[in-house]
């Protein structure tokens, strides 16, 4: 009994808190949340403030400060910070290297008022992404805006204008991302390099969500939410291969398990309250388990270290049964396709 105590009091450790910063969060800057943000490493932290940027390092000892007026949107990777700020007189989107925080690079993008914004930077931070949206009578949801600036250049390439984006993911390597684009049910899947130029059109229909493998082999193309639950797997290896296609029944989540072999839809609540579930496949889209719950808020896979997975090859059997599967809803869908009444036979 004294052993288990003893090994029970070196198992157990006990913390005091200790505050080492505190900011103010006005009323009315709810688009520059989160106000800290970590770069990848987490050895650089940037606090944002209506009137400032802060810079500290992983101690939280600030080292650097930046001053520009009406930041309404923000991102930060291990190289750059990105604001828009509509100050006066040269609103617009300002990139800064973490390094030379005195010389920034303004960007002008086509529309002046810009409703809202959002950053993605690359995994290295040496590219990002702007989605800007603005307001339009035509369309309920606005009009989107795809920019991409290469950190090492002054250029602001414009991938799409006017339109609806309802998705964009750079790749883990980020090398490559993927945008869905256009008014539904049209939709785009369009594969982008990190120069802009369009590489290949994976998929037009009824998508509108874009989700990596961990290690950046695959990807998902699905129809979220009011979507009807298409899962259309991709190899990035050779673009445009088809993995295989799947059918989640209303999917309000998605997530790939962490060896990339499996992936997960739940419909979990308060999304839908009824018909909760969760369903798992094959990364090749076939259903393996379905399971049912009475009330169902979130599900996940248990985390696993990228190194202890083994890479992962599309096995004989497994492009077998997606060919299967692609011919069985071909047929499906064949026979139970809409016809219009004048051309119904009589």
């Amino acid at each position: 009994e004294e052993e288990e105590e003893e090994e029970e009091e070196q198992n157990r450790h006990t913390y005091e808190p200790k505050k080492v910063y505190e900011h103010e969060h006005h009323k009315g800057i709810d688009a520059i949340w989160p106000l800290v943000q970590w770069n990848k490493d987490e050895t650089q932290a940037a606090v944002i403030h209506r009137q400032h940027v802060k810079f500290f390092d992983e101690h939280f000892e600030q080292t650097g400060k930046f001053t520009k007026k009406r930041c309404k949107f923000w991102g930060f990777s291990s190289q750059f910070i990105a604001l828009y700020t509509t100050d006066q007189p040269q609103p617009g989107m300002y990139l800064f290297s973490n390094n030379r925080l005195k010389v920034p690079r303004v960007y002008q993008p086509e529309h002046k008022k810009i409703e809202n914004c959002e950053f993605e930077f690359n995994d290295s931070g040496s590219h990002l992404l702007i989605k800007s949206t603005i307001e339009d009578q035509e369309a309920y949801y606005g009009k989107s805006s795809l920019y991409l600036i290469n950190g090492s250049s002054k250029e602001l390439i414009t991938v799409c204008n006017d339109t609806h984006v309802h998705d964009v993911r750079w790749s883990p390597s980020g090398l490559e991302f993927m945008v869905i684009q256009g008014k539904a049910p049209n939709l785009k899947a369009i594969m982008y390099n990190r120069k802009g130029e369009p590489l290949n059109t994976f998929v037009e229909g009824p998508v509108n969500r874009l989700f990596w493998n961990p290690i950046g082999t695959f990807i998902c193309i699905a129809g979220m939410g009011g979507m009807r639950g298409d899962l259309n797997t991709y190899s990035n290896r050779n673009h445009k291969k088809s993995i295989g296609h799947g059918k989640a029944k209303e999917p309000s989540l998605f997530e790939w398990s962490p060896d990339s072999r499996y992936m997960i839809t739940a419909t979990v609540k308060p999304k839908m309250m009824v018909d909760n579930k969760i369903q798992l496949f094959k990364y090749n889209g076939i259903e393996k388990q379905l399971l049912k719950f009475d009330s169902l808020y979130h599900a996940t896979f248990r985390p696993q270290q990228r190194e202890d997975c083994p890479p992962l090859v599309m096995s004989p059997r497994a492009k077998k049964e997606s060919l299967r599967a692609k011919k069985k809803s071909t047929k499906v869908a064949a026979k139970g396709a809409y016809v219009p009444p004048h051309l119904r036979k009589k």
